[in-house]
């Protein structure tokens, strides 16, 4: 299954990777992509393999998530199925408080 991006998810991804860049050098950064797009294949090869969100906003649809593989299982991926692709809503850190950044889109 394709899979697509909203630019919230860009937006995460880009600013996931300068942090570890600034904090741990380029192959970290590049290491945290390679794992992040290895839990996008996860999905799209097996849709349902995340928790599902219960979350407020009607449109947002069906959430679910799925972590980021170890050492950066702190990270966790959004999405949702749509008929033909899995869009991918945000990465986030699971620590934070997770309704307000997905149903508000800050």
């Amino acid at each position: 299954m394709k899979i697509a991006y909203t630019l919230l998810a860009r937006n995460d991804l880009a600013k996931i990777y300068r942090w570890y860049q600034s904090h741990g050098g380029v192959e970290l950064a590049e290491r945290f992509l390679q794992a992040a797009d290895k839990a996008f294949q996860e999905i799209a090869r097996n849709p349902e393999i995340g928790r599902r969100r219960n979350l407020q906003s009607r449109r947002l649809g069906e959430v679910r998530s799925l972590a980021v593989s170890k050492p950066f299982s702190v990270y966790l991926t959004f999405y949702r199925r749509e008929p033909d692709e899995i869009l991918i809503l945000r990465v986030l850190q699971g620590m934070r408080d997770l309704p307000p950044l997905l149903e508000g889109g800050a």
